[in-house]
């Protein structure tokens, strides 16, 4: 850990703060994207074969061919980089290339096959690229420091993400839906923490000493994610800064620094008020007030003092990491996240933006897979091209 500045953060673990990242930077500039295809639409394909039940989680593969969980059936799809379909694999069950909640799964597809991550069931699962099972294997059980419900595979230890409920030394009961990424090597003993943002709640004490948490609307405080085996992402939404870190076996280390050029937004004085008296008559508390038998709140804490402008953070096979970004006081959820800040592997950022009505799946050089559906409602895949104003 020589290669970066760190501070005490609490016990036992090591929270990094960024290196470099400077004054914020004008924003990058706009590339539009045009729709090229769908997968799904055509009414002559049935559900085992081209269409889908619902769209899961998707990926290109080395030759730009289509990878897509259909969650409804527990299933990968696979199609030419026209969406013509090829083939499926996988399904439901606790057996070798079996899944869990497919709802769940995360995939990536690389020139070794194809792995999905199976949270449900702790474990990897291992394709080769034309759908044969290769190996399914459990995923290490962390216990002790960390409540996890993420872990990434990564070549010199895991990537994780804590849970939003643990119980402190006293039995009490304690929610956090901070965001954390920690790298815990093979083989070692405990986990230390290289970042952790604020998720944009606060704390809610009940009158019986409980705690649970509640919304303020400002947004993830940060987001991170994992490059390929051995590399991690951070963006922060507060200073606007994407520093990427080289994980190696000795540790971990800076090796890149950017600017979204935007920052997020200072909450006034008036602002605050509003957001606690919101809080305080949120349903969502008084509900877990009556359901953990207490009589209100107590006290409110940790109220964010700035806005984030991003949600999450998306790393490419080509090792493009997009970042998604988020408008306030946008009428809906799908309006506010349809804006992306991209910064590929070699050359100059852009942003881009989806249709509203068009969820980000993946992208691979100037091609983007998006969640979609028909008129009649029907689950697509559309895919788009990046083009230059």
């Amino acid at each position: 850990m020589s290669d970066v500045r760190v501070i005490v953060g609490f016990a036992s673990c090591m929270c990094l703060v960024p290196v470099g990242g400077g004054a914020a930077q004008a924003p990058p500039p706009r590339r539009v994207l045009v729709p090229t295809f769908a997968i799904g639409a055509d009414p002559q394909e049935d559900l085992a074969r081209g269409t889908f039940g619902t769209v899961g989680t998707a990926a290109f593969g080395p030759d730009s061919s289509i990878y897509v969980v259909d969650a409804s059936e527990c299933t990968v799809k696979h199609f030419t980089k026209g969406g013509r379909f090829i083939r499926r694999f996988g399904r439901s069950g606790g057996g070798p290339g079996e899944f869990g909640d497919c709802r769940t799964l995360r995939m990536s597809v690389g020139i070794d096959g194809v792995r999905i991550v199976d949270p449900r069931q702790n474990r990897v699962v291992q394709f080769t690229l034309d759908g044969r099972t290769v190996e399914t294997r459990a995923l290490p059980a962390f216990e002790g420091d960390i409540g996890l419900y993420r872990s990434t595979p990564l070549r010199f230890g895991y990537g994780l993400r804590t849970d939003v409920g643990s119980v402190d030394a006293s039995g009490r009961l304690i929610f956090s839906e901070d965001l954390y990424l920690v790298l815990r090597k093979a083989g070692a003993a405990r986990t230390d923490t290289i970042a952790r943002y604020r998720q944009g709640v606060v704390q809610v004490e009940l009158s019986n000493g409980r705690g649970t948490t509640a919304s303020t609307g400002l947004g993830y405080g940060g987001g991170w994610t994992t490059c390929g085996d051995s590399a991690a992402v951070f963006a922060d939404g507060y200073s606007g800064t994407v520093t990427w870190y080289s994980l190696a076996s000795n540790g971990l280390s800076a090796s890149r620094s950017a600017q979204l050029g935007i920052t997020g937004a200072t909450i006034s004085a008036d602002e605050q008020r509003a957001l606690l008296e919101r809080i305080r008559t949120n349903p969502r508390v008084l509900d877990d007030a009556r359901r953990f038998g207490g009589g209100g709140v107590r006290n409110i804490s940790s109220l964010p003092n700035r806005a984030s402008v991003l949600w999450t953070v998306r790393c490419m096979s080509d090792g493009a990491v997009w970042v998604g970004l988020e408008k306030r006081n946008a009428p809906s959820e799908r309006e506010a996240r349809t804006e992306w800040t991209v910064f590929p592997w070699r050359g100059p950022a852009y942003t881009v933006s989806l249709p509203p009505t068009a969820d980000f799946l993946a992208a691979l050089g100037d091609v983007v897979i998006s969640r979609a559906a028909t008129q009649e409602d029907v689950p697509i895949v559309r895919a788009f091209r990046i083009h230059a104003r």
